[in-house]
């Protein structure tokens, strides 16, 4: 056959974590972007350099250092490769939708907007500070006391004075120790509110609304 006619298939990495919901304990650490044509573990690339990954796969001890192995058609080879994981991936970056990461749409509230998961694979822009708040560090300054309650991480949060007096200073769920929400009344009902502080195992993954 020609390489185009190989399905070369992607190298996916997954973490454990045991604060994640109890359907996605291991979660998929999304890729990054590499020099704007994608990354070496998608397929898309390896249809590109016609070359199959997967006759070997590993990882060294702590993890930082994967190995891969595969074959070129046009040169009629095979090969062993090593990358350092965080030139590929972001290890640390727990998110419910990988594939988010570096769509192109920028997701200004946390867990994507956040320094380990590149401010969402760099759709957005890096945080800048906040007049007042030396410790606040959001997309848009100018949401802070605007008036409107941003009710998501960076904005609602104890360094940027729950959005600059904006939301009401959260306090503790009943039924759910450790859960501090500005509207308990909005915890749970019949749509996910898939940021925290609602998805996190605190607030019981916003009271089930956030489980399969």
């Amino acid at each position: 056959g020609t390489p185009e006619w190989c399905a070369t298939g992607s190298i996916h990495l997954f973490r454990y974590s045991a604060t994640n919901a109890p359907h996605r304990l291991f979660s998929r650490v999304p890729y990054k972007q590499v020099d704007n044509s994608g990354n070496v573990m998608q397929n898309t690339e390896r249809d590109v350099d016609n070359n199959i990954f997967g006759w070997q796969m590993s990882l060294n001890d702590d993890g930082s250092v994967i190995s891969v192995g595969g074959y070129d058609f046009v040169n009629d080879f095979g090969f062993v490769k090593v990358y350092n994981v965080y030139d590929l991936f972001f290890p640390e970056c727990n998110v419910p939708s990988p594939n988010e990461i570096g769509d192109g749409n920028c997701i200004s509230n946390a867990p994507y907007y956040t320094k380990e998961c590149g401010y969402d694979g760099g759709d957005c822009l890096e945080p800048s500070t906040v007049e007042g708040y030396k410790d606040c560090y959001v997309l848009d300054p100018d949401l802070v006391g605007n008036g409107n309650c941003d009710d998501f991480v960076p904005y609602n949060s104890e360094e940027c004075g729950y959005d600059g007096g904006d939301c009401d200073v959260p306090v503790e769920v009943p039924g759910y120790p450790g859960c501090f929400l500005s509207f308990p009344d909005r915890l749970g009902g019949d749509t996910c509110t898939d940021r925290p502080p609602f998805d996190t195992i605190e607030c019981g993954f916003d009271d089930g609304a956030c489980l399969p």
